[in-house]
C-alpha cells in the first residue's frame, strides 16, 4: 500500500512539474507497532532521501525550526519529531538543506499526532 501511494506522489510531482521538493506522506502503520509507539507517545520522520548529496532535516512549526539530523545520500534514516510540535493546532513542515547547496526545500504542510510515523520523499533532482 506504502509503495503504492509512494508512485502516486512521484507521479504527482513529475506532472506539476515541481522539481526537488520533498513530498511529506502519513505511512500505514503496523498495528502492533503503532499501539507501542502511541503508548510511548513518540512520532517519527523515516527519510528516503533519493538524491546523490547527504542533506540536513528540518521540521519546522510556526517560526520555530529545529534541525533532525542528517541524511546520507542515497540512504534512508528515521528521526523522532520533538514531541513540542506533535499533537498541537499548528501543522508542521519539513524543511531539507541539501550540504552541496545553500538552499533549502520546503514539504507541504502535514499534521502529525502522537504514535504517527511521517514519510519524506527526497527526490533525485
Amino acid at each position: 500500500m506504502s509503495s503504492m501511494m509512494l508512485h502516486l506522489a512521484m507521479s504527482a510531482v513529475m506532472a506539476t512539474g515541481a522539481p526537488g521538493v520533498p513530498i511529506a506522506y502519513h505511512v500505514v502503520p503496523d498495528t502492533t507497532r503503532a499501539a507501542v509507539r502511541a503508548a510511548i507517545g513518540r512520532a517519527y520522520v523515516e527519510v528516503d532521501n533519493r538524491h546523490f548529496n547527504d542533506a540536513n532535516v528540518f521540521v519546522i512549526q510556526g517560526l520555530r525550526s529545529v534541525r533532525l539530523g542528517t541524511v546520507g545520500g542515497l540512504t534512508s534514516q528515521r528521526f523522532v519529531i520533538p514531541n513540542d510540535m506533535v499533537g498541537g493546532a499548528l501543522p508542521v513542515r519539513f524543511a531539507v538543506r541539501r550540504l552541496a547547496t545553500r538552499r533549502a526545500t520546503l514539504s507541504d504542510e502535514i499534521s502529525v499526532s502522537q504514535g504517527d510515523t511521517v514519510g519524506l520523499l527526497v527526490p533525485p533532482f
